[in-house]
């Protein structure tokens, strides 16, 4: 069973951003996609340009960067016409490093992966060392 693809999608270049500091802590990641809304595309564009990455087959988890924007809206439409594509969203890099090193067999379990890495990538840096140095 082929890995489920990885697209991320958002404002401007963060999705290509958050592609490459992924490359560099693991290497090139083949099934790793980065779909961009730049100032001057219309959300049709947006939609064009996913439908294309995600028509190159099997399942996906789509990672957007911000609930209700234009880039997580189209993902969300997309995905509601697809039996297998997830989308989350609040993308981070935490996240993304633990999706690209699952052994999570589809889709639906990477999503999984993805909310739980999410989640565990945020912290309170500096309230966790005054609690230490009390």
């Amino acid at each position: 069973m082929t890995a489920p693809q990885v697209v991320l999608v958002g404002h401007g270049a963060l999705p290509s951003g958050v592609r490459d500091a992924v490359e560099l802590i693991l290497g090139a990641q083949s099934r790793l996609h980065a779909v961009e809304l730049p100032p001057e595309m219309a959300p049709e564009g947006l939609r064009d340009e996913l439908v294309r990455v995600l028509d190159g087959g099997g399942e996906a988890v789509v990672l957007t960067d911000v609930f209700g924007g234009t880039p997580h809206n189209v993902a969300a439409v997309v995905a509601s016409l697809r039996d297998n594509v997830e989308v989350l969203t609040g993308m981070n890099l935490p996240m993304l490093v633990e999706v690209l090193t699952s052994r999570a067999a589809t889709a639906a379990e990477l999503a999984e992966v993805a909310l739980n890495a999410g989640r565990g990538g945020i912290m309170h840096v500096s309230l966790m060392s005054r609690a230490t140095d009390g």
